[in-house]
């Protein structure tokens, strides 16, 4: 019998215990599931839906090509002779008759050293113009500063100032910006904080009770109005009655109904009121996210200005910096300049004691390539140089899709990328034409160009359709498309007893301008929603996700 109840106690006992451990599991589980189930979660990048503008722009990189070069050759019947100076170089502009070579038939003693230190001095010229074009490339100095560089000018301070008195009136309007949006966030949290309690309404909750207590007054104003309707009609009988009777029964009716109107009256402005403060008690709700809406707009646009305050701050202190980088490079190359003049001068002296000719510019132009050098000997019929002959420019083309080729027209001007590398030149479509590599697909756009180029440069170039501004612009990266079409995610926001959780919802859309970076888009959408732009897994409508914390 003892035994009996011991295994009886020991069994209560095994099953107390593991109720415990199975109740203290999942209390654990419980506890820990939110942050279990967060983990899991797709982690989502996401960007504000915003207004502006975009410019649909097709961009391309070309080779500049003279439209008809002149060959200047070496005469048919005449001995080979070696080349003793080169008088231009290549990008020069030359008039018709001028020295473009000079050659001698003999050498005199010192000329072979002559040339030699030419050669050198050259070498050590073309050097500095390379270290002039990586100082381009790197942004210590534009392309055109460059030129006035190499032309013998040390730069005019009076540019620099120009430019750095813009960048200062446009601090002064950005930094005007800035207190004109941060005086807007300033309202917002002034509402924001003196109706702090509208936080709590349920804007849904409060539309629909206006809604039935809107319906409840209309049931109580429209049996105020038959009341009224009936009393006009009991009126109208007994007036037309003759018999007694009939008359005595109506008026005993229309007595009922007179009493009635007073409650019918008093029921329809209680009814009223109660509309009245429902529908007030909704627009609060309405008002305030409406505001809250507006203090993360205003956020964003003072994060914007700040970045492109700092931006034109760091520009100033470059362009300032600059200046002393120009006046090195000048002094760079006017050393180097000197030296090839002085050992240019000592060859011109030794040559001219020997045979001297010279080749002589056949048109005016623009000298494209120059294919020898000094002390190198030219034979008869040899290409020489190409010259682009004045009036006659260059072109340069670029291969884009049919569906590209659409958004453009002829004489649509073109604007080069990075323009302020360049100096005076000027692009505009001439030509639109199947690509002979791809004719079913792609177009070959070909424009005239004009200006500070030479042929064998290469430029890029953007063309298309004028700025316009949308009130729904995206993240390219946020649009997606299925078999029903574009769409985008944005995220909601849902309360739970475990805190906030954010679920990835579909909305539908129309791309109406896109450009490189962001698309215009039309669909159901308020202008302040957050989009999905990246993911670390696929994200499906409906989902909850994750915000990132970057």
């Amino acid at each position: 019998m003892d035994r009996k109840m011991s295994e009886k106690k020991n069994k209560r006992e095994w099953i107390k215990t593991a109720a415990i451990v199975f109740l203290s599991i999942m209390l654990v589980l419980t506890f820990f599931s939110n942050t279990i189930m967060n983990y899991s979660l797709p982690v989502v990048a996401t960007q504000y839906v915003q207004s502006g503008s975009i410019t649909a722009k097709i961009r391309g990189t070309g080779v500049i090509e003279g439209t008809d070069p002149y060959v200047v050759k070496m005469e048919e019947d005449v001995a080979a002779k070696k080349i003793s100076s080169i008088e231009i170089r290549k990008g020069d502009h030359v008039e018709e008759g001028q020295v473009l070579l000079k050659f001698s038939s003999q050498k005199v003693s010192g000329q072979a050293e002559a040339e030699a230190a030419v050669r050198a001095a050259q070498d050590a010229y073309n050097a500095v113009v390379k270290e002039l074009e990586g100082a381009v490339l790197k942004g210590q100095l534009t392309n055109e500063k460059k030129n006035q560089i190499l032309k013998g000018s040390t730069g005019k301070y009076e540019d620099y100032l120009t430019t750095v008195n813009a960048i200062d009136a446009q601090l002064k309007d950005m930094e005007g910006q800035l207190t004109e949006y941060n005086a807007a966030l300033a309202q917002c949290n002034l509402y924001l904080s003196l109706n702090s309690q509208d936080a709590q309404i349920d804007k849904e909750t409060a539309k629909s009770s206006a809604a039935e207590a809107e319906t409840v007054y209309n049931q109580a104003a429209a049996a105020l109005d038959a009341a009224k309707k009936k009393i006009t009609e009991l009126e109208t009988s007994i007036a037309s009655s003759t018999d007694a009777d009939t008359v005595a029964a109506l008026n005993a009716e229309l007595a009922q109904v007179k009493a009635s109107i007073a409650g019918l009256e008093a029921d329809a402005t209680a009814k009223k009121s109660d509309w009245d403060g429902k529908a007030a008690y909704y627009q609060k709700a309405v008002t305030y996210e409406q505001q809250a809406n507006l203090k993360l707009q205003y956020e964003y646009l003072i994060q914007v200005s700040q970045q492109n305050i700092t931006t034109a701050k760091t520009n100033k202190d470059t362009i300032t910096n600059n200046v002393d980088t120009e006046n090195m490079y000048y002094q760079k190359v006017k050393t180097a300049k000197d030296a090839l003049k002085e050992a240019k001068d000592k060859l011109d002296e030794l040559s001219g004691e020997g045979e001297i000719s010279e080749l002589l510019a056949p048109v005016s132009g623009t000298v494209d390539e120059l294919f020898f050098k000094s002390g190198e000997e030219v034979s008869a019929g040899q290409q020489i140089a190409n010259i682009q002959p004045d009036g006659k420019g260059y072109t340069l083309s670029i291969s884009v899709t049919n569906e590209q080729a659409r958004n453009v027209s002829v004489g649509d001007p073109a604007e080069l990328v990075n323009a302020w590398s360049y100096y005076d030149i000027n692009v505009v479509l001439a030509s639109i034409r199947p690509d002979k590599t791809d004719p079913g697909k792609k177009k070959l756009l070909t424009f005239d160009v004009t200006g500070d180029v030479t042929s064998g440069q290469s430029l890029s170039v953007s063309v298309g359709q004028r700025s316009a501004n949308y009130d729904l612009i995206v993240p390219n990266s946020a649009i997606r498309e299925d078999n029903n079409g574009k769409f985008v995610l944005i995220v909601e926001s849902k309360s739970s007893p475990l805190g906030n959780r954010y679920v990835a919802t579909r909305v539908d859309v129309q791309v109406v301008a896109s450009d490189d970076v962001q698309s215009a888009v039309t669909g159901a959408l308020n202008g302040w929603e957050y989009v999905i732009t990246t993911a670390n897994k696929p994200v499906e409508a409906g989902k909850l996700v994750r915000l990132s914390e970057e």
